[in-house]
């Protein structure tokens, strides 16, 4: 039975790679599905069906469905499954926004120390001695270059 079960399985996606992809060679198309594994095959299927819905007949597209299914099996089956709650986007791009994203954070989280060490700054010349408003300020310009540090190295 769970045989039968797997040559349904099988002939199902034949077919879906020969409707996607009706000017390539099946074999080479069903092997680069086939690179992504898992073990239980329906499973599988479900997720090689998303990856040839995703490429939409495009190889290079399959390619890269495949290595985020590698990856992570779960974005292929969100991004195929609801089309309407998430824009798809090629495996590329999403990088290119998330490298975007955390450019964007790094800034915010200057600005934030900036402001911070202007407030400490200013509220160290409130203290009563010249010895606690350098240790107030040495402290809080120590832990800012530290922030920084981490900050360029991808760290924070």
């Amino acid at each position: 039975m769970a045989n039968q079960a797997e040559q349904n399985n099988q002939e199902l996606l034949r077919q879906k790679v020969a409707e996607q992809f009706p000017d390539e060679d099946s074999a080479k198309i069903l092997a680069l599905l086939y690179r992504y594994e898992s073990p239980a095959a329906a499973g599988r299927l479900r997720v090689q069906l998303a990856i040839l819905k995703l490429s939409k007949g495009n190889v290079d597209r399959l390619r890269e469905y495949v290595e985020v299914a590698r990856t992570d099996y779960r974005d292929v089956l969100f991004w195929a499954e609801t089309p309407e709650q998430t824009k798809v986007v090629s495996p590329r791009i999403a990088n290119h926004q998330q490298q975007e994203a955390r450019a964007k954070f790094r800034r915010y989280l200057m600005l934030l120390l900036l402001a911070a060490l202007l407030v400490i700054i200013l509220s160290a010349r409130l203290t009563t001695t010249t010895g606690e408003r350098l240790a107030m300020s040495g402290i809080f310009v120590l832990a800012g270059l530290n922030i920084i540090w981490r900050i360029q190295r991808g760290r924070l």
